[in-house]
Protein backbone atom coordinates (compact mmCIF):
# COMPACT_ATOMS: atom_id res chain seq x y z
CA UNK A 1 0.00 0.00 0.00
CA UNK A 2 2.75 2.36 0.66
CA UNK A 3 4.01 2.50 -3.24
CA UNK A 4 0.77 3.71 -3.89
CA UNK A 5 1.36 7.01 -2.76
CA UNK A 6 5.15 6.97 -1.99
CA UNK A 7 3.77 9.43 1.23
CA UNK A 8 5.03 8.15 4.61
CA UNK A 9 6.12 8.98 7.94
CA UNK A 10 10.22 9.77 7.22
CA UNK A 11 10.97 8.66 10.46
CA UNK A 12 9.76 4.86 9.23
CA UNK A 13 13.66 3.95 8.19
CA UNK A 14 12.71 0.13 7.04
CA UNK A 15 9.62 2.15 4.93
CA UNK A 16 11.98 4.44 3.72
CA UNK A 17 14.43 2.13 2.19
CA UNK A 18 11.86 0.15 1.10
CA UNK A 19 10.32 3.01 -1.13
CA UNK A 20 14.03 4.07 -2.01
CA UNK A 21 14.48 0.66 -3.83
CA UNK A 22 10.78 0.60 -5.83
CA UNK A 23 11.81 4.01 -7.11
CA UNK A 24 15.28 3.24 -7.84
CA UNK A 25 14.72 2.63 -11.36
CA UNK A 26 13.95 6.09 -12.04
CA UNK A 27 17.38 7.22 -11.66
CA UNK A 28 19.08 4.07 -13.96
CA UNK A 29 21.09 4.67 -17.22
CA UNK A 30 18.85 5.60 -20.77
CA UNK A 31 19.06 1.86 -21.48
CA UNK A 32 17.52 0.28 -18.55
CA UNK A 33 15.16 3.32 -17.59
CA UNK A 34 13.87 2.79 -21.99
CA UNK A 35 13.42 -0.94 -21.08
CA UNK A 36 11.55 -0.10 -17.58
CA UNK A 37 9.13 2.49 -20.12
CA UNK A 38 8.69 -0.43 -22.26
CA UNK A 39 7.99 -2.67 -19.40
CA UNK A 40 5.21 -0.60 -17.40
CA UNK A 41 3.08 0.32 -20.57
CA UNK A 42 3.31 -3.77 -21.28
CA UNK A 43 2.21 -4.02 -17.77
CA UNK A 44 -1.07 -1.50 -18.86
CA UNK A 45 -1.52 -2.26 -22.35
CA UNK A 46 -5.09 -2.99 -21.66
CA UNK A 47 -4.76 1.23 -21.56
CA UNK A 48 -5.67 3.22 -24.87
CA UNK A 49 -2.16 5.03 -25.69
CA UNK A 50 -3.99 8.64 -25.40
CA UNK A 51 -5.19 7.23 -22.25
CA UNK A 52 -1.83 6.35 -20.99
CA UNK A 53 0.44 9.32 -22.06
CA UNK A 54 -2.10 11.63 -19.72
CA UNK A 55 -2.22 9.02 -16.76
CA UNK A 56 1.44 8.41 -16.74
CA UNK A 57 2.54 11.94 -17.02
CA UNK A 58 0.02 12.84 -14.24
CA UNK A 59 2.26 9.89 -12.07
CA UNK A 60 5.40 11.62 -13.35
CA UNK A 61 4.72 14.62 -12.57
CA UNK A 62 3.50 14.42 -9.17
CA UNK A 63 7.35 13.04 -8.30
CA UNK A 64 8.66 16.13 -10.24
CA UNK A 65 6.69 18.25 -7.56
CA UNK A 66 8.00 16.70 -4.50
CA UNK A 67 11.51 17.87 -3.14
CA UNK A 68 12.87 14.63 -3.11
CA UNK A 69 12.39 11.36 -4.69
CA UNK A 70 14.20 9.79 -2.36
CA UNK A 71 13.94 9.32 1.22
CA UNK A 72 17.42 7.98 1.74
CA UNK A 73 20.80 10.32 2.09
CA UNK A 74 22.18 7.38 0.07
CA UNK A 75 19.54 7.30 -3.02
CA UNK A 76 19.08 10.92 -3.21
CA UNK A 77 22.82 11.63 -3.60
CA UNK A 78 23.14 9.14 -6.12
CA UNK A 79 19.82 9.02 -8.03
CA UNK A 80 17.85 12.00 -7.65
CA UNK A 81 19.42 14.64 -10.70
CA UNK A 82 19.52 11.46 -13.21
CA UNK A 83 15.64 10.16 -12.04
CA UNK A 84 14.72 13.63 -12.67
CA UNK A 85 16.19 13.97 -15.69
CA UNK A 86 15.06 10.50 -16.95
CA UNK A 87 11.24 11.35 -15.47
CA UNK A 88 11.37 14.76 -17.97
CA UNK A 89 12.60 12.84 -20.65
CA UNK A 90 9.89 10.56 -20.53
CA UNK A 91 7.07 13.19 -19.98
CA UNK A 92 8.97 14.82 -23.29
CA UNK A 93 7.92 11.51 -25.58
CA UNK A 94 4.09 11.78 -24.36
CA UNK A 95 4.06 15.54 -25.42
CA UNK A 96 5.13 14.33 -28.86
Amino acid sequence: MATQGHQIDPDDPDLCIFLDADLAILGADPAQYQAYMRSIRCEYSWVSDAAYKVGRTQVLESFLQRDRLYYTDLLSDELESIARFNIKQEIANYQD
